[in-house]
């Protein structure tokens, strides 16, 4: 992911690559199309009218967009292609105004009338500035304002040559046209500069946002590992508190039945009976741990059911008294909301099992504001300081606080020897 996002920033900082901007060849291929249709009306009405001197020039035209538009749809062509598609496309359309302008000389030449050409040159003048304009605002979309100015000068510089080749220097077509021309130059060119600011800021915001979503693909990662790093230790423990405490216990149980066997037979037997238990006990918490580790209780039960079944069990496991104030259904939150609640209590539960010493727990959960939820877990246990308690040290807290962090909410912990503890998640 992260090197497509870097080929991405790549091609919009050097757009004379093959990367082309969103949605330019439809806008293209859209209006060739468009152009296409008005020659062909056009050309249709002067049939009409029985007008030969621009048929030759609508013909031209209607033939030049046509090979335009069937080049712009050919399958697979611009795959084959590749980075000559679009350049070879727009020489195609920059250069037919300036052979329907030779043609349209041409006919001027052939038809001799001067002044009536003259009108019909201005009268056509439109039709000629849409065909120029659009290729020019295509270039300076794609290339930029240095291309779009190339652009500029050089559909000028040939518009007047080929009026000075075909009617002559001296001709008031052409040295009418110089004025003009220069004036279409620098209104092309201003047009070319505006198109290509714009481009350049939606493309510069569009290279910081794909930076954006770089560092937040990487920021992703980053989490994804620590969670992942996380449920290892969580594992971890798990494992230590029940194979390992129980297995470490059995050894020493089994040693000293050994040790007792021939001179203490009821000694030895009572030993026996404690170990039995004892490994009945490790395997009911192996067995807990396991389903913890593969079950999926929010999935299965939504939150509220899932929270009560958590508490219920983890107060019939430790012999506590329960009470709890949770509802059936719990509405509002995202799914990564339900399942930071839920890892909280969890945690919060199980402290209070192995570090508590605890007689009572009290787990609630009520909304407080519109679509905010608040999670109570409190115990009447030994409590602790919190102002001692380090994150090196105490990774359940740890991992309970950043999860909070990391979805906005807040998480406090209130707690003093002697005194109980009170954990209030709000999100």
């Amino acid at each position: 992911m992260t090197e497509s996002i870097s080929s991405i920033l790549e091609d919009l900082r050097n757009p004379q690559t093959a990367y082309l901007e969103p949605g330019l060849l439809s806008v293209f291929r859209i209006v060739t199309g468009l152009q296409l249709i008005l020659v062909l009306l056009g050309f249709i009405g002067t049939i009409l009218g029985r007008d030969s001197l621009p048929i030759r020039v609508l013909g031209t035209g209607l033939v030049w967009l046509s090979i335009l538009l069937l080049f712009l749809n050919w399958p697979g062509l611009q795959d084959r292609m590749g980075r000559w598609f679009l350049p070879l496309a727009l020489i195609v359309s920059g250069f037919m105004p300036a052979v329907d302008r030779l043609v349209y000389l041409q006919s001027i030449a052939e038809n001799g009338d001067i002044l009536l050409s003259f009108g019909r040159v201005e009268d056509s003048a439109w039709r000629l500035l849409f065909f120029v304009l659009f290729p020019l605002v295509l270039i300076a979309w794609q290339y930029g304002m240095a291309h779009a100015l190339l652009y500029s000068i050089g559909i000028t510089a040939i518009s007047v040559a080929m009026n000075a080749w075909l009617i002559g220097w001296t001709s008031p077509i052409t040295i009418g046209a110089v004025p003009l021309a220069v004036g279409g130059s620098i209104t092309l060119a201003l047009v070319g500069y505006v198109v290509a600011r714009l481009v350049a800021v939606q493309r510069e915001q569009r290279a910081k946002l794909a930076q954006a979503n770089e560092k937040l693909a990487n920021y992703a990662a980053t989490v994804d590992q620590l969670a992942t790093s996380r449920e290892r230790n969580r594992l971890a423990r798990e494992l230590h508190d029940t194979l390992s405490h129980t297995l470490s216990s059995l050894a020493v149980q089994l040693e000293a039945v050994d040790s007792v066997w021939t001179e203490a037979p009821d000694q030895a037997h009572s030993l026996l009976i404690k170990s039995i238990a004892n490994t009945r006990g490790g395997l009911a918490e192996s067995r807990r741990a396991l389903q913890a580790l593969r079950a999926s209780p929010l999935e299965d039960l939504g939150l509220g059911l899932a929270l009560r079944n958590l508490a219920e069990s983890t107060a019939r496991r430790a012999g506590l008294t329960l009470t709890e104030d949770l509802p059936r259904q719990i509405e509002g939150l995202s799914p990564e909301a339900e399942q930071c609640i839920y890892r909280v209590a969890q945690e919060a539960l199980e402290n209070v099992v192995r570090h508590a010493q605890a007689q009572e727990i009290r787990v609630a959960m009520r909304l407080q504001t519109a679509g905010q939820w608040q999670l109570t877990v409190e115990d009447d246990g030994r409590g602790f300081d919190p102002s001692e308690v380090t994150n090196e040290r105490h990774y359940g807290l740890q991992g309970m606080r950043e999860r909070t962090a990391m979805l906005g909410g807040s998480l406090e912990i209130d707690s003093q020897p002697a005194s109980g503890t009170r954990i209030r998640l709000i999100l």
